[in-house]
C-alpha cells in the first residue's frame, strides 16, 4: 500500500514535470512569427525620390532578415492620402505597411484632416520605426536665375513680390510649410506650384526653370547640383555637409528655425496586434544593426536613425506631430484648394 502511494506520487510528479517542460517549450517557441506571407511597403511618391529610395534600401536589407518577399509599391497622389488609404484598407496583420515622410505622415494628417474620412490619424495609425533622415537643402534653378547666394535670392524676391515660384510635393507638403516659415522670417512672397509626382517632377521643374526655388535633399537632387543644373543656397540645420562644404547652414545665415529634416518613417494601422508590431520592429532593428544598411543609406546622402525601441520611435513622432501642429496654427498655414 505504501509502495502504491509512492508510485502514484512519483507518476504525478513526473506528469507535472512533463507539463512544465511542455509549457516552457511552448513558451520558448511562442515568439510571434512574422512575416507569414509577402510584405507590401506602400510609398506615396513616384520612383526616384528620397522616400522611394530609402524604402528600397530598407526592403533590400529586410529580405536578408525575413524569409518572405518584400514588394515596394508606389501609390502616388493626393499628398499621400492615396497611399494611406491603401494601407488602411488592407487587413491589419502587418503585411501592408507604409513608408512616408514628414509631409505625408505628419503635415497631411494635420492640414488635410478633413479628407481622412473615418480615419482618426492619431488613434488609427502607429509609427513603428524611423527609416532614414535626409539632410535638406534650399535649392534654386540655374536656368535664367541670377542669384548665387541666399541673400541675393532674398533680395530678388523682395524686389519682385509674388513673381518667383517654388515647387512642392503637393498641398500640405513640407516644402509648402517650410516656405511659409521662410516667408514669415524674411518678408518675401513666393508663388506655390504643387506637383503630384514628388521629387522627380520637382527636379524637372527646377532644372527647366519653370520654378525657381524648392527644398530638396542630396539623395534625389545631389547629382543635379553637381551637374550645375541646380544651385544649393543653404542647408537646414547648424552643420555643413561634407559633400557640399561651401553651402552655408540656415543657422549661419541667421535662420536656425527655418527648414525641416526630411525624415522617413514606417507606419502601420494601430489595429495590427501589438505582438506583430513588435515582431516587425525586431526585424527592422536587426537589419539596421548591419554595417551594410548604414553604408547603403550613407551612399545616397541619408543619415541612419538610431533604433532604440518602438516606444521611443512613437515618442519621437508624437513630439514632431505636436511641433508641426503649432507651426501650422501659429502661421495659419492652409493647404489651399
Amino acid at each position: 500500500m505504501h509502495f502504491s502511494r509512492l508510485a502514484r506520487a512519483t507518476v504525478s510528479a513526473i506528469a507535472a514535470l512533463a507539463a512544465a517542460v511542455t509549457t516552457l517549450s511552448t513558451g520558448a517557441h511562442a515568439e510571434t512569427k512574422f512575416p507569414t506571407g509577402p510584405v507590401r511597403l506602400i510609398v506615396p511618391y513616384a520612383p526616384g525620390g528620397a522616400t522611394d529610395i530609402s524604402s528600397r534600401i530598407l526592403a533590400e536589407h529586410l529580405k536578408k532578415v525575413w524569409p518572405e518577399s518584400i514588394v515596394v509599391e508606389n501609390k502616388v497622389g493626393a499628398s499621400g492620402l492615396i497611399a494611406l488609404e491603401e494601407m488602411m484598407r488592407s487587413k491589419p496583420d502587418g503585411h501592408t505597411l507604409m513608408v512616408g515622410n514628414v509631409s505625408t505622415n505628419a503635415l497631411t494628417p494635420i492640414l488635410l484632416k478633413h479628407k481622412l474620412g473615418k480615419v482618426d490619424y492619431e488613434k488609427d495609425v502607429t509609427t513603428i520605426a524611423r527609416v532614414a533622415d535626409a539632410p535638406v537643402l534650399l535649392l534654386s534653378t540655374t536656368k535664367d536665375f541670377a542669384p548665387k547666394t541666399f541673400k541675393e535670392f532674398i533680395d530678388l524676391a523682395k524686389a519682385n513680390p509674388g513673381k518667383l515660384k517654388y515647387s512642392s510635393a503637393g498641398l500640405g507638403s513640407v516644402q509648402q510649410v517650410d516656405t511659409a516659415v521662410l516667408a514669415s522670417k524674411t518678408g518675401i512672397d513666393l508663388v506655390h506650384i504643387p506637383t503630384k509626382a514628388g521629387a522627380a517632377q520637382i527636379n524637372r521643374d527646377i532644372i527647366s526653370g519653370d520654378t525657381q526655388i524648392t527644398w530638396g535633399n542630396p539623395a534625389s537632387s545631389g547629382k543635379f547640383i553637381e551637374a550645375g543644373q541646380m544651385r544649393a543656397l543653404a542647408i537646414v540645420g547648424n552643420k555643413r555637409l561634407p559633400k557640399f562644404p561651401d553651402v552655408p547652414t540656415m543657422a549661419e545665415l541667421g535662420h536656425p528655425d527655418v527648414g525641416s529634416l526630411q525624415w522617413q518613417t514606417l507606419i502601420a494601422p494601430s489595429a495590427v496586434p501589438k505582438d506583430v508590431l513588435d515582431a516587425i520592429y525586431a526585424g527592422i532593428a536587426k537589419a539596421y544593426a548591419t554595417k551594410e544598411l548604414e553604408e547603403g543609406l550613407t551612399r545616397v546622402g541619408f543619415l541612419k536613425p538610431t533604433q532604440s525601441s518602438r516606444a521611443a520611435n512613437a515618442e519621437w513622432f508624437n513630439k514632431e506631430f505636436a511641433r508641426y501642429k503649432k507651426i501650422i496654427a501659429d502661421l495659419k498655414i492652409v493647404a489651399e484648394e
